[in-house]
């Protein structure tokens, strides 16, 4: 499957008020990578006299998508934290950032189903 069929997949999904936990992972893996990037600017922008204040709020907001992500993973398939940095290890992030937004806005409302 190309990236845009697996876009178009989840998208899907999502209007369909379902998640599986592939889209968990994609989206898992791309929020970790949006944390560490903001946390490495932050901390590379911290003492240098410039504006730091966007990436502190995207580091912020980051870190509370993924951890709603983490939610779910923990709860519904009862993986550890471990775990999840397991799967995510190596992975190539298909899930475009609109999608994992609408994916994180889906979770956070607890009105989803779980597929297998």
């Amino acid at each position: 499957m190309t990236k845009k069929e697996y876009n178009e997949n989840y998208k899907s999904l999502i209007n369909d008020k379902k998640v599986d936990f592939d889209m968990l992972i994609q989206g898992y893996a791309l929020l970790d990578k949006q944390v560490s990037k903001y946390a490495y600017l932050k901390k590379k922008y911290a003492n240098s006299g410039v504006s730091n204040e966007s990436n502190i709020y995207e580091f912020t907001t980051a870190i509370q998508k993924r951890n709603a992500i983490e939610k779910v993973l923990k709860s519904e398939c009862k993986l550890t934290v471990k775990d999840i940095k397991n799967c995510i290890d190596g992975i190539d992030v298909v899930m475009t950032h609109s999608n994992c937004d609408g994916l994180v806005e889906l979770v956070k409302s607890d009105f989803f189903k779980l597929v297998t």
